[in-house]
Order: structure tokens, then C-alpha cells, then sequence
């Protein structure tokens, strides 16, 4: 079956590609992958369809091996599609899928695709248990800029639905001299969800760290802090 669908899912992307918009895609993206130029709403609409065919499997493998498939193709939309299908079924995510999605983070070559796996798939596991943050801890230690930029995108949804500013900042903070530009604008990212979660304990964070991170880094932050309006 998960070769069949394989072959189901490329020939529907194959069949509303649109080379304009694939030379669009790219150049905004900048991702080193084909594109079949399918709009986004398109490519969800095709991963919930075939998600919705694992919702009665007695776990999440079957979809893991399609899945597995689909993230090591060089066409950017077919990754995309494996990201939306488990995410569809994220609720059943369970801790011995994180091992098969840092190996996933360790794949990624275009921020849109780090960051959908980091906030929508391990952002749930870490969501739901706290304990998650601990792990990530050590990724800001890679050497891969895409797996801390994915430690600090990976605690948005604690800090956003479970109010957790500290779990965010608190993995922003060794990372807060990357050099890294993608990982800055993860950190950027989170300080802003943190600022709505908890003000008072962002306001100092920021604080602290101005003047000794790089103002490339914290400036557009303190500047929509100042000015609401911008």
C-alpha cells in the first residue's frame, strides 16, 4: 500500500503542477528541491485525504513508511506532503516517533520544511510534556544550524497554548551569539511569542541581553516592542 500511494501522491502532484508558479515557489523558498508549483492549500487537501486512510491502522507505521518515502524525495512539495500527513494525525504522536523525526530535522535543507516538522510535529510532543525541552537543550549544541534553529521552533506551541515563556527562552538563551541567521530568526520568532505568554519575564530576558547579543539579532524585536504599531 505505501508504495501505491507513493505513486498516488506524485502523480496528483504531477497532475496540477504549474511551472510558473514551481519558479515562483523556488526563488521565494530559496529550497534547494524541484518544484511541481502545487499551491499550499492543495498540497494539505492531498495529505489529509490520504491520512485520513491510516486513521483506523493500529498505529502510526504504515504512515511513518509512506511518509519515510515522501520526505526523502528531491521535490519540495512531495516533503511537504509527508509532514502534513502526520501532522494530520498528531494526535497520536507518541515519544518513540521523536528519534525518526530529528532524523527527518537532520534531512531538512529549507527553513519552511524544518520549521513545519519542528512546531507541528515535535512542537506537540514538547507541548504535551515538558520534559521534551531537556532534550532539545542538547541540540543547541549542533552543529547543524537547522537542528537549533529547530530546538527553539520546536517550544512555540508550549509557549503559545500552555503559556510556558520560560521553556522557550530558556533554549533561546545559549543560542543568543549564533552567528546563524536561520537560527536567529527562530529565536526572533519565539521572543515574539513569548512577549504575548508572558510579558514581564520577556521584557527582562530582552533586557539582559541587549548589548551583549548582536543588535542584527534583537533590534526588530526591540523595535516592535517599543512601537506597537510598527
Amino acid at each position: 500500500m505505501p508504495n501505491t500511494e507513493f505513486d498516488e501522491v506524485r502523480r496528483r502532484l504531477r497532475e496540477r503542477a504549474d511551472p510558473r508558479a514551481a519558479r515562483l515557489a523556488k526563488q521565494a523558498l530559496h529550497s534547494p528541491h524541484r518544484f511541481h508549483g502545487v499551491i499550499p492549500p492543495d498540497v494539505r487537501a492531498l495529505a489529509r485525504e490520504v491520512a485520513r486512510r491510516h486513521r483506523r491502522d493500529r498505529d502510526l507505521a504504515p504512515l511513518f513508511r509512506l511518509a519515510g518515502r515522501l520526505w526523502k524525495s528531491p521535490w519540495h512539495e512531495e516533503r511537504w506532503v509527508a509532514i502534513h500527513m502526520v501532522a494530520s494525525l498528531g494526535r497520536r504522536l507518541l515519544p518513540e516517533h521523536w528519534t525518526i523525526l530529528k532524523d527527518w530535522i537532520r534531512g531538512v535543507r529549507s527553513a519552511d520544511h524544518g520549521d513545519g516538522i519542528a512546531v507541528e510535529l515535535l512542537g506537540r510532543l514538547v507541548k504535551r510534556d515538558r520534559s521534551w525541552c531537556r532534550v532539545l537543550k542538547h541540540w543547541t549544541l549542533s552543529k547543524n544550524p537547522w537542528e537549533r534553529r529547530a530546538a527553539v521552533m520546536a517550544s512555540i506551541l508550549r509557549a503559545r497554548h500552555m503559556g510556558d515563556a520560560e521553556a522557550a527562552l530558556q533554549l533561546c538563551e545559549p543560542l543568543m551569539r549564533d552567528r546563524a541567521e536561520e537560527v536567529r530568526e527562530a529565536i526572533r520568532a519565539a521572543i515574539r511569542e513569548c512577549l504575548v505568554s508572558d510579558p514581564a519575564m520577556t521584557h527582562e530576558f530582552i533586557d539582559r541581553w541587549r548589548g551583549k547579543a548582536s543588535k542584527e539579532l534583537l533590534d526588530p524585536v526591540v523595535q516592535e516592542r517599543d512601537d506597537p504599531s510598527r
